[in-house]
């Protein structure tokens, strides 16, 4: 069974990762949670970033560049222009602290803005998977010829022809990919997720 990634959820999901975090050039790494949802995005730790509780009560909220982390799966995340909306310092206990995030980039630790540069990016309009007419499953049952009840189902999953095709005036491909996501319960339930993107590339980066 695979776990659905970050990455792989279009904006109008909502979603939680739990991972460790920190400040660029820190090898300090506290435990927390990144929440994507409706009402914004917040970086919820169990800890305080700055290493040193009695900083987190007297350093005054301010924007910060970067934070970067990496999930319990792997999946590394680029926090970028942060700020501090709760802090506590509890004793006996643990500190807390909460950040609002303004966004987030999936797949990298970069540690300036200044080196935020991007040779790709995805796309994921929400009913593209529709708009091009991809139906990539299909379903086939087997009924007993006599009192008609099922004997067998069957779900077939066949990869679609994508496209892929150059862009000239800007020195790019543009090109269809897609998610295939699976969840089960061997005792109850069986499911596949299905969804189209675009991905535009430039055909000879710079650096």
């Amino acid at each position: 069974m695979s776990k659905k990634k970050a990455k792989d959820f279009l904006m109008n999901e909502e979603f939680e990762v739990k991972g460790y975090w920190s400040f660029i050039n820190s090898d300090y790494n506290v435990p927390g949670s990144l929440i994507y949802s409706k009402d914004g995005i917040k970086l919820e730790l169990l800890g305080n970033l700055h290493d040193h509780s009695i900083e987190l009560l007297v350093t005054e909220s301010k924007i910060i560049d970067i934070i970067i982390g990496t999930s319990l799966e792997g999946e590394k995340f680029t926090l970028l222009n942060s700020f501090t909306i709760n802090k506590k310092l509890n004793f006996p206990g643990y500190a807390t602290e909460i950040y609002n995030v303004s966004s987030i980039l999936v797949g990298e630790h970069f540690t300036s803005l200044e080196s935020i540069t991007f040779y790709s990016a995805r796309f994921h309009p929400t009913y593209l998977t529709k708009w091009i007419g991809r139906a990539p499953f299909k379903e086939n049952y087997e009924h007993d010829i006599n009192s008609n009840a099922l004997k067998n189902a069957e779900l077939v999953f066949t990869a679609p022809k994508t496209f892929r095709f150059n862009i000239h005036s800007i020195d790019s491909e543009l090109s269809e990919e897609f998610n295939l996501n699976t969840s089960a319960s061997i005792f109850e339930h069986m499911g596949w997720n299905f969804k189209s993107y675009l991905k535009l590339k430039l055909l000879n980066p710079q650096d």
